[in-house]
């Protein structure tokens, strides 16, 4: 809770869309549970994936933040990142959730974390173990959620629909269901809420036009007393007395809230600022010029005492204590501010640039274009990738290719080849002035490049000498791919819209011999083998076509994919039998990554997908994807295949594992300590699934799957394999079997059962539950060999031993009962003989004897307090 202060009377921040901050450092500390391996989860029924699994995540804007204790909640585009900062030189994460929209606002009270994920609601998280974040509720309103302050079990949120906008206020003391009380609407105001900041009776509102309101919370009903002109183009705001302070496209503006009837404000004209924080009497700003702090103590002539530079576009802050942790791209610098007049950099988590353009991939290593260079990973863990090399450049790259020891980058004013036989220190060693280049693609000796208005073609057989060699004119181009001695490039031109074949040979004269499938809106294409896959909109309707080039003079279609008109088409990859395609178009709800089959290249098929915004740039390794958005988030994806699910259970339900199932190239799949398995990477076609495990037998024997889709819930159940014995008169007899729990099931056979010798088979099934009665797991079949009904002339005794989780939902145990089929209905086993015995029931070391004297299936069940019998059998 906040409290007053005789000089301040609010020390508050918030900011959402493009920045958020909430200094709390009043909150307490909060102890940190020891440092554990980085991890990425997403939240819970978020991105909808199938058979693509994340990796890792990198980047992303820093729209918010939140400090509690020795903790800063960072969200980072879709992530939120919590980040250990005990020691601040030294922040380090200690887990990462990932969500399906941006993380616009977070506010941590206790133990809970809100994080509010525009279009995806508000999330409440347990993060009182701050390396295992748990989801415990969620608030998902038809509309956006873009920021959220809470006091006690009261969350305000901002909330923007269909032309309005809400103040909504929710009931948040059970977190798993946060509950709406009340709210209040601004008619006629378009835009959403982008801050709030709640003191005491009043909760205080910046609208995304302009306006800034202050609501009544002390009611029930939340009422607007007075709204006021703030500033257009601020992203928040924080509160110290009776002023608001706003960042602003021209530097810091204040406005007085004290005075109904006064709309006087200023602004103090320093540099754009993204997000702002307070202290005391020092405002700190921070936007692309870096961290500004202002010294409002005389608001007639606030004072600029210090500015401090940082990289990669700093765009939220928050201070705790004697420190500032600004977020900018994927990363979060801390400064010490004890010296206004002086902060210093202290620490730094992330990478040191941000990434938009082209990326390449070799074994060990990532090499992204980003805003000043040339950025280099290490990928040897593709779960932690980590930034070992940089390469400053006057202009930022737009895309790259890698090929041996050299890096090839084209940038808006010409084209570089630099050295990485050293990736922690690139270096550029060659460079021809050949105009801005968009698409670089890498042959023999020979780079093409995409420019404007068509493909040039650069010799690099010495990369420390390019050579600018031919040009081939093409209205439009989008894009082109290579198999030496053609290049396959897309013309975006509405006349053209075709895919031209380009003979490449003589690079001074480069020729096309081949044209392709015109009228289509080709955009993105990529090379395989005999195929060149191609996205673009075909009759209206986005997707992919297949062509047949192998006779370049004379390409054709052979398959197409189509999606919906609502798709634009982005960036083509291929590897083995699957292409990975990009859908660009900006929807929250479409899958933006798509992964088809395409070993029958006349019918594609989809095998899987993954949600997320705006991807720009892909390349695919094997099965591992690489993705960069727009807001220079970087993805790293693995494409699992198809896949076939399922659990081995034993009669009573319980997991059983170690039994082994194959796959198509001889690997074995064992069944897990839960019994659940699992065999991916599959391609499409038809299965038969078959568990094995000696000694034991399974119900079914086998299941025949056909993928795709992914199949699931392929069960099996585990048995004892069947026993014999020959059963003679005036013999006594035993068979018996031991279950897969190590429990004996017998049955004794006294010399006068049978009148002829005779072969006795005993072969463990399955019953099902029924309404009444629970099965416990213990049933088998009967059998004499030539007799298909036989009545013993003495009675058998069975002896069964159960566990107590065969029995955990049996109400008695006392009336555990054996029944028998009788071929048209159930009967108490002890009815089959006409002098039956009496059960013999011991509850105390699980055990059950009855007789019987017939053959037939037996399935021992107790009650549950209800009516009914189970009537399903399997074999």
């Amino acid at each position: 809770m906040n409290r007053r202060n005789p000089v301040i009377r609010m020390s508050l921040a918030c900011f959402c869309l493009l920045i958020l901050a909430n200094p709390h450092a009043h909150l307490g500390v909060k102890a940190v549970a020891p440092l554990q391996p980085d991890s990425v989860t997403t939240a819970f029924g978020q991105l909808g994936d199938s058979n693509v699994e994340l990796i890792s995540h990198l980047g992303g804007m820093s729209q918010a933040i939140f400090a509690q204790g020795n903790n800063v909640f960072v969200g980072f585009g879709p992530e939120l990142a919590i980040l250990d900062i005990s020691d601040p030189s030294h922040p380090a994460r200690v887990s990462s959730t990932l969500f399906a929209d941006t993380v616009f606002d977070i506010f941590v009270l206790g133990d809970y974390a809100y994080i509010a994920n525009a279009s995806q609601g508000l999330y409440i998280f347990d993060v009182s173990n701050p390396t295992i974040p748990i989801e415990v509720g969620r608030y998902s309103p038809q509309g956006m959620i873009c920021t959220v302050w809470v006091v006690g079990d009261v969350a305000y949120v901002g909330f923007e629909g269909s032309y309005i906008w809400k103040l909504i206020v929710l009931n948040v003391s059970d977190p798993s269901s946060p509950l709406p009380i009340s709210f209040v609407e601004a008619p006629d105001s378009f835009g959403r809420i982008t801050c709030i900041v709640v003191d005491e009776n009043s909760a205080y509102v910046y609208h995304s036009d302009g306006e800034f309101f202050i609501i009544d919370i002390s009611t029930i009903i939340p009422t607007i007393i007075r709204s006021k002109w703030a500033t257009i183009g601020s992203h928040g705001f924080v509160i110290s007395g009776d002023y608001a302070f706003f960042d602003d496209y021209f530097g810091l503006c204040y406005l007085e809230i004290s005075d109904p009837g006064y709309y006087g404000n200023g602004c103090m004209d320093i540099a754009p600022l993204q997000s702002v924080a307070i202290t005391d009497h020092y405002v700190y700003g921070v936007g692309e010029g870096g961290l500004y702090i202002v010294d409002i103590m005389d608001l007639a002539s606030p004072t600029l005492l210090s500015r401090q530079d940082i990289g990669n576009y700093p765009a939220s802050i928050v201070v705790s204590g004697d420190s500032a942790f600004v977020g900018g791209v994927g990363s979060l610098s801390v400064l010490n501010i004890i010296t206004p007049t002086n902060p210093t950099e202290i620490g730094f988590y992330g990478l040191s640039r941000s990434f938009s353009g082209g990326i390449a991939v070799t074994n060990e290593h990532l090499y992204l274009t980003s805003d000043k260079g040339l950025l280099v990973l290490d990928t040897t863990d593709l779960s932690k990738p980590v930034e070992v090399g940089f390469l400053e450049m006057v202009n930022p790259g737009n895309d790259l290719a890698v090929a041996g020891n050299f890096a090839y980058v084209t940038s808006s004013d010409g084209f570089h080849t630099i050295d990485i036989s050293d990736p922690s220190t690139p270096f550029e060693i060659g460079y021809v002035n050949s105009g801005a280049g968009y698409k670089v693609r890498i042959g023999e000796s020979h780079a093409y490049i995409v420019q404007e208005s068509g493909m040039q073609i650069i010799d690099i057989s010495n990369p420390a000498s390019p050579l600018v060699m031919g040009f081939y004119s093409v209205s439009i181009m989008r894009d082109l791919a290579l198999k030496e001695p053609y290049a396959f490039v897309t013309n975006f031109d509405p006349a053209s819209m075709d895919l031209e074949v380009i003979d490449v040979s003589d690079p001074m004269n480069p020729n096309r011999v081949g044209i392709c499938c015109s009228p289509n809106i080709f955009v993105h294409v990529a090379v395989a083998g005999e195929y060149a896959y191609v996205t673009g909109t075909m009759n209206q309707m986005g997707g992919l076509k297949v062509l047949d080039i192998s006779n370049p003079f004379l390409p054709f279609e052979m398959g197409a994919y189509f999606i919906s008109p609502d798709t634009y088409p982005g960036e083509v990859a291929a590897s083995g039998s699957n292409v990975y395609f990009l859908d660009t178009w900006w929807n929250k709800f479409s899958k933006q990554l798509r992964v088809l089959d395409v070993s029958d290249p006349s019918n594609p098929i989809e095998t899987g997908f993954y949600n997320l915004q705006q991807p720009t740039h892909i390349e695919v390794s094997g099965r591992y994807i690489y993705i960069v958005t727009g807001d220079s988030n970087l993805y790293i994806l693995r494409y699992t295949g198809l896949s076939i699910f399922g659990k081995v259970t034993q009669t009573n339900g319980s997991g059983y594992s170690d039994v082994t199932f194959n796959s198509l190239a001889g690997v074995t799949f064992p069944s897990d300590e839960s019994g659940t398995y699992s065999i991916s990477e599959l391609p499409p076609g038809t299965y038969t699934i078959t568990p094995t495990l000696p000694g034991y037998t399974f119900w079914p024997i086998s299941r025949t799957v056909t993928l795709p889709p992914n199949a699931n819930n392929q069960n099996f159940t585990i048995l004892p394999l069947p026993v014999s014995t020959v059963i003679s008169p005036a013999i006594t007899t035993t068979l018996g079997y031991t279950d897969t729990q190590g429990l004996p099931t017998s049955l004794v056979f006294p010399p006068s059962a049978v009148t002829q010798t005779i072969m006795m088979t005993l072969t463990p099934i399955i019953a099902s539950s029924g309404s009444g009665y629970h099965f416990t797991g213990h049933a088998f079949e009967l059998a004499a060999s030539s007799f298909p009904s036989l009545t013993f002339t003495a009675p058998v005794t069975i002896t069964i031993h159960y566990s107590d989780t065969d029995v955990h939902v049996v109400s008695d145990e006392s009336h555990l009962t054996l029944w028998w089929w009788d071929g048209s209905g159930w009967a108490d086993a002890e009815s089959t003989c006409a002098q039956p015995l009496a059960y013999s029931r011991d509850t105390d070391n699980n055990v059950l004897t009855v007789s019987i004297c017939q053959t037939g299936r037996y399935a021992l069940y107790g009650p549950t307090y209800q009516l009914f019998v189970p009537i399903v059998w399997h074999n």
